[in-house]
């Protein structure tokens, strides 16, 4: 998670965000997290891209 840009690394700790729920279906896996404290809406663009 780190990698798409929801995680931050700071002070040597890694904060992630929480998964809710994953569903895997034949044609797409969706995973759904609850966000961490003060992320902004750039992040939610990059999830939509991801999705798409």
């Amino acid at each position: 998670m780190t990698v798409s840009g929801l995680g931050r690394h700071l002070r040597g700790r890694d904060y992630l965000p929480r998964l809710d729920k994953v569903t895997c279906t034949s044609w797409a896996d969706t995973v759904t997290v609850r966000m961490l404290c003060q992320r902004d809406v750039a992040n939610r663009r990059i999830l939509e891209a991801l999705a798409a």
